[in-house]
């Protein structure tokens, strides 16, 4: 199904749509078959939608330089922010009532937001490009609202800064928050089926630590790396991961549509342990192979999920054999607790090519958990995140070397 607009996700997530200007869908991306609900459940709930994925950024033209327009269609006058809507726009002080500062259009320079200019409203869209860094301190809180007085997107499905309010970063992003003093990140007042959104859109590494991020879905292409550290990831509809590389260590998802990797939009890889996912929609869904050493996913407490705990998509295209058959892709997932201990519960919400025979890939999970983790999420005391950090940091080097090996071009081979 498409939309317009971003959708509902309580398994129909958003159809971000594409920014591509020749072509509609690129080759191997296109929207995945709808996900049948887990067999063995029986859950009820509508079946899941895989988003489409902008194929780049937006440019300061196309969302700064929007001709803003009053509801009945006329040219209207622009705020006063926007006097000069070309121009790349930095921190200033706000004319909202209730904020204290205001960010929209381009930054042109490199930005560290405190307290001190804390609340900030993000209005409309703000891009941080390549090359520029915007820092969240400690305290920073920041606020995404929608621009109405923006014209519509142009094309239906694209990511619209008019109804939801839009962070791009094509740069870096640094988050500096702290136990008790995050940096605080919320979607507010967008259209009805839309959802503030959080865009990672280039070949940098952005690094989050405490951050709250409350109402924003968040889409990840290109080849970047994000690392998210003791974070809070709050009624988002996606975390759409569909290329470059995600590490989630000690981050909690609350009352989320999910973690997906279910794309085919370039090398992807991700790393996933010691989280919390509560009652949230889905889990896991993979729908490839991220290849060697690109895919942790353990030690992780999933609990009060409605669907599936952990769900394999259908791939597009289909590996096939000489024979024209699917060839079943076999990964390894590894313990979790899943908040019980009897293995047939737990199959029971794990949906691969065990409980659906159009599905060519087997989830092979290790045993479960006997019983709950001690310390999983965001919230745990700081000596015991600081222990557990250094115990996870071999393994975020592997990953991301792997993953960085992947990106390398191949050597030339010898005559």
């Amino acid at each position: 199904m498409r939309l317009a607009t971003a959708l509902s996700l309580a398994l129909m997530l958003t159809l971000a749509g594409l920014y591509a200007e020749e072509t509609p869908v690129p080759s191997g991306l296109g929207p995945l078959d709808m996900l049948a609900p887990p067999p063995k459940t029986q859950d009820g709930l509508p079946p899941a939608e895989v988003i489409e994925i902008p194929v780049r950024a937006p440019t300061s033209k196309e969302s700064a330089k929007r001709e803003p327009k009053s509801p009945s269609g006329a040219p209207a006058t622009a705020p006063k922010y926007k006097e000069n809507p070309g121009a790349a726009l930095a921190l200033q002080p706000s004319p909202v009532p209730g904020f204290k500062s205001l960010l929209c259009g381009e930054l042109d320079q490199d930005l560290a937001i405190g307290p001190e200019h804390s609340p900030v409203l993000v209005r409309g869209a703000c891009i941080v490009p390549a090359g520029r860094t915007l820092t969240l301190k400690a305290g920073a809180v920041l606020q995404l609202q929608p621009d109405p007085n923006l014209s519509p997107a142009d094309k239906p499905g694209q990511p619209d800064p008019s109804k939801a309010g839009q962070l791009w970063v094509v740069g870096k992003l640094v988050a500096q928050g702290q136990a008790g003093k995050p940096a605080a990140l919320s979607g507010a007042n967008a259209a009805q089926g839309s959802q503030s959104g959080l865009f990672f859109y280039g070949q940098e590494r952005s690094e989050l630590e405490g951050v709250k991020l409350t109402d924003v879905a968040v889409t990840q292409s290109g080849q970047g790396e994000v690392l998210w550290t003791a974070c809070e990831i709050l009624n988002a509809r996606h975390y759409a991961l569909a290329a470059g590389a995600a590490v989630f260590e000690h981050t909690s998802f609350r009352r989320c549509g999910g973690l997906f990797a279910a794309y085919a939009n370039g090398p992807w890889a991700l790393m996933a342990m010691r989280c919390s996912i509560e009652q949230c929609r889905e889990g896991l869904v993979i729908g490839s192979d991220p290849g060697e050493e690109c895919l942790v996913f353990r030690n992780n407490t999933l609990t009060g999920t409605q669907g599936a705990n952990l769900r394999a998509a259908p791939a597009h295209p289909a590996r096939l054999d000489a024979r024209g058959r699917p060839v079943t892709t076999e990964l390894l997932i590894g313990e979790n607790w899943f908040g019980i201990a009897e293995p047939e519960v737990v199959d029971a919400k794990i949906v691969d090519v065990r409980s659906d025979p159009k599905i060519a890939m087997r989830l092979n999970t290790r045993p479960p958990e006997p019983q709950a983790y001690a310390h999983t999420g965001a919230n745990v005391p700081a000596e015991v995140l600081a222990k557990s950090l250094k115990e996870l940091e071999p393994v975020r080097i592997r990953l991301l070397a792997a993953y960085e090996k992947k990106l390398a071009p191949k050597t030339a081979q010898k005559p």
